[in-house]
């Protein structure tokens, strides 16, 4: 048994681009701003601690274990900037209405 451990290997990283609504962008700068981070790693630790806690998420990924990577949701016939207007009411009010 070697002394020392080896690391543990890191996923590999893949680059995606998202927008977000001004106030909502605002919100993620200051909080990693407030933990001395990255925007990266905050939205990253956000997403899984969603991912996490989702109950019926985990179930589907366990029902549908071979998912086809697509570049669009499952609305693909929709353009991006149709599904961001779809999807704007859906968007959580930010912390103190995204202002400092």
């Amino acid at each position: 048994m070697p002394l020392i451990q080896s690391p543990n290997p890191r996923p590999r990283r893949t680059k995606i681009t998202v927008r977000l609504d001004e106030p909502l962008a605002r919100t993620v700068h200051r909080y990693a701003e407030f933990i001395r981070a990255t925007k990266e790693y905050v939205i990253a630790h956000a997403l899984n601690y969603f991912f996490e806690r989702d109950q019926d998420f985990k179930q589907w990924l366990a029902a549908n274990p071979n998912g086809v990577s697509r570049s669009r949701s499952r609305a693909s016939n929709k353009t991006p900037r149709d599904l961001d207007e779809d999807h704007r009411a859906e968007l959580p009010t930010p912390i103190n209405g995204g202002q400092r």
